[in-house]
């Protein structure tokens, strides 16, 4: 409780409009000191200098994520953690991630998922930021994923294994580390090269 009222304490004695974060997109009169730096941690967020350059240059990149600036078979990993959501085309986003990996090269994908739900829910008359964060829990998400992202997976060329880290843990791992029992890890591989 201690900390929630710190957090709403700084929010308040912070705001204003001279700074953004790209992960929140709240604006403030500055970011919040860290114990060695000021103007480190976002009052509304608690992302760091790290978070907002990762997710700034993440936004370009997802610019392009359709068709990236890669060679074929260029990467043995991909972590791709909340992107899909984001893109436009995550068919052909999907299928680039497919392309950029090498033989035996490993990808993990994590998505917003409604577990209440079999297939994913994309309609083309959700257009709004309004209608956006009703429909697909964010207003800059283009779709609201089910499980069934692992067929989607399977379709851009991946073999797929769902992973929930909750249950590969014991209960008070999940507790300690702050897990979400419902999140799920899509573990993505890259077909070997197949010898004639």
């Amino acid at each position: 409780m201690r900390s929630g009222l710190y957090r709403r304490w700084i929010r308040l004695t912070h705001r204003g409009h001279e700074v953004r974060c790209p992960c929140c997109e709240r604006e403030y009169a500055a970011f919040a000191a860290d114990r060695n730096r000021p103007d480190a941690i976002c009052p509304g967020c608690g992302s760091h200098e790290r978070h907002r350059a990762l997710w700034l240059y993440l936004q370009r990149v997802l610019e392009g994520i359709e068709d990236m600036p890669f060679d074929d078979a260029s990467f043995d990993g991909v972590v791709c953690s909340h992107v899909l959501e984001h893109v436009d085309d995550d068919g052909a986003a999907m299928a680039e991630l497919c392309r950029v990996l090498r033989p035996d090269g490993w990808a993990v994908v994590l998505v917003p998922l409604d577990l209440n739900r079999t297939e994913t829910y994309e309609d083309p008359e959700v257009v709004t930021p309004e209608q956006r964060e009703r429909a697909y829990w964010q207003d800059d998400h283009m779709r609201l994923y089910a499980l069934d992202i692992a067929d989607r997976l399977q379709e851009a060329g991946f073999g797929v294994e769902t992973v929930r880290m909750a249950d590969t843990l014991p209960a008070g791992a999940v507790r300690r580390h702050g897990l979400l029992p419902e999140e799920v890890v899509f573990r993505c591989n890259q077909p070997p090269l197949v010898q004639p």
